[in-house]
């Protein structure tokens, strides 16, 4: 199998394994998966997070890069013990910090990072308004 290939499929699994990190995450939790979202060559996946506290929310945000990380670590770990080649895990740890940096920066309203900002900004606004005389 060409090196390219190689690349592309672990591209793949890794994708693969964010967009489950959030669907098993969301529906472990008590969400709803909607289905998959493609927005030209990104793909993602809808979620209905109605119901699900502020904290719940965010866990289901973070899997997805928590997923990438473990599979990450998984293949470090069968690098180290021989069973799969070091490049493989080099182009690993590559994708997952490229998809990291795009997944958890500000570049579009809908990505991982942009829902965590929200997240958290409404996790320190009060509740209910301030009661007034």
């Amino acid at each position: 199998m060409s090196s390219m290939l190689t690349v592309l499929i672990l591209a793949a699994a890794l994708l693969a394994a964010h967009e489950l990190g959030h669907i098993v995450t969301t529906v472990g939790l008590g969400g709803h998966f909607r289905g998959l979202v493609f927005r030209g060559v990104a793909i993602g996946v809808s979620l209905d997070l109605t119901g699900l506290s502020l904290r719940r929310r965010l866990q289901t945000v973070w899997a997805g890069t928590l997923a990438e990380l473990a599979f990450a670590a998984v293949l470090s770990g069968l690098s180290l013990a021989g069973i799969v080649n070091m490049h493989l895990m080099a182009w690993a740890i590559v994708i997952v910090a490229a998809n990291a940096t795009l997944n958890l920066g500000p570049w579009w309203s809908k990505s991982d990072g942009a829902l965590i900002r929200r997240f958290w900004g409404q996790r320190h606004r009060p509740q209910h308004p301030p009661q007034t005389r």
